[in-house]
C-alpha cells in the first residue's frame, strides 16, 4: 500500500501562497478559507516553500461542512510554536461538547482527545518552541482505539473510545472554533481516511514537510498517452493531462 493511498485531504503550505485559500491537494478539493489574516503577511518563507504563520489570538482556516470525520482516520500536521508551555488548536471539529481534537497544552504536551470520552496525552515538555514537529493521532473505530504520535514515534494510546457525533464543522489551527492554534507555524497537514501503521508515520516524518503535497500534484500532473494511425505511422496524441 502506498503512503498516500486513501488520503481524504492535504493542505500544504509549502507548495505557495494562494492568497485566503489553503489549497486541499487531493482530488476532494475541500479548500480551507484563511480566517482572520492577512493574505499579504500570513505566508512566510520557510526551508521549504512557504507556511503560516498564525498570531494565537483568532487566526485559523475554516475548512467546508462536507469534509468527513467518520470511521479510521489518521490526521498529520507540522507545526512549530512560538512558546512554551501554551494550550491551542492544532485541528479540531466539534459538535458542543462533542468530536474530536489534536491540541497542544500548557505543559508543552501534544494531546489527542474525544471531547466526550477523555484523552491520550505525551510527555511533559515534549513539544519545544521554535523547533518544527509532526504531530498525529490515529483512530481505529474496530477497536475503539486512539492512537499519539510525535515526530513519527508513538507516544500514547487507549481504547475505549466510540465514534463521536460530529458536527459540520471542522478548523485547521483551531479546536472548536474559539480556541486557536498558539502563536506559532504551521506547515502541511493531512487527513486519511485509514490507519496508518506506525512505520509509515515514522516515513512521513522522515521524508519532512511537503513531500504529501509534492507527490500529490506530481500525480495530478502525470500525462497519459494513446497513439492514433495516420498512413503507416502512429503518432502520440495526450489523452489525459491534468
Amino acid at each position: 500500500m502506498a503512503l498516500i493511498d486513501n488520503i481524504i485531504g492535504c493542505w500544504s503550505p509549502s507548495l505557495g501562497a494562494t492568497a485566503y485559500r489553503l489549497i486541499d491537494r487531493t482530488k476532494y478539493v475541500n479548500h480551507g478559507t484563511l480566517t482572520n489574516m492577512d493574505a499579504g503577511t500570513d505566508w512566510v518563507a520557510a526551508a521549504v516553500g512557504r507556511v503560516l504563520d498564525f498570531d494565537g489570538s483568532n487566526d485559523k482556516v475554516v475548512l467546508p461542512s462536507r469534509v468527513s470525520f467518520i470511521g479510521a482516520r489518521t490526521l498529520l500536521a507540522w507545526i512549530k510554536l512560538t512558546a512554551s508551555n501554551v494550550r491551542g488548536g492544532i485541528f479540531g471539529t466539534r459538535n458542543g461538547a462533542d468530536g474530536w481534537v489534536l491540541r497542544t497544552s500548557v505543559n508543552s504536551t501534544l494531546v489527542a482527545y474525544h471531547t466526550g470520552q477523555g484523552s491520550v496525552e505525551g510527555s511533559v515538555n515534549s513539544i519545544v518552541a521554535g523547533k518544527w514537529h509532526l504531530a498525529a493521532y490515529t483512530y481505529s473505530p474496530g477497536e475503539s482505539r486512539l492512537d499519539l504520535y510525535l515526530d513519527g514515534i508513538r507516544i500514547g494510546g487507549s481504547t475505549g473510545y466510540t465514534e463521536a457525533t460530529l458536527g459540520t464543522a471542522a478548523w485547521i489551527a483551531d479546536e472548536d472554533g474559539t480556541s486557536p492554534f498558539p502563536a506559532g507555524q504551521m506547515a502541511e497537514v493531512s487527513l486519511w481516511s485509514r490507519v496508518l501503521l506506525a512505520p509509515e508515520i515514522f516515513e512521513l516524518y522522515r521524508r519532512g514537510n511537503g513531500w504529501i503535497g509534492s507527490e500529490l500534484t506530481g500525480r495530478h500532473r502525470r500525462k497519459s498517452y494513446g497513439f492514433v494511425r495516420s498512413g503507416n505511422r502512429r503518432r502520440r496524441l495526450l489523452v489525459g493531462a491534468h
